[in-house]
């Protein structure tokens, strides 16, 4: 239970981190910097593809367990 607390804190600071990025995309004039954080939101949307992977992981490996 408690590793499964753990991503979903994990996927949360992941979601607010996008939703920052994308904020601060939408501000940005510099062609440069547009595309350094296109990159790094990239990495954050291939991050919590992982991260949801392993949770439902998780949560497919504790529903299998008996009580």
């Amino acid at each position: 239970m408690e590793a499964l607390q753990e991503m979903i804190g994990a996927r949360n600071a992941a979601s607010a981190e996008r939703i920052a990025l994308i904020n601060r995309l939408a501000a940005l004039q510099s062609p440069f910097l547009r595309a350094e954080l296109k990159r790094r939101l990239t990495a954050i949307e291939r991050h919590l593809v992982r991260l949801e992977t392993e949770t439902g992981r998780l949560i497919s490996h504790s529903a299998a367990r008996p009580s």
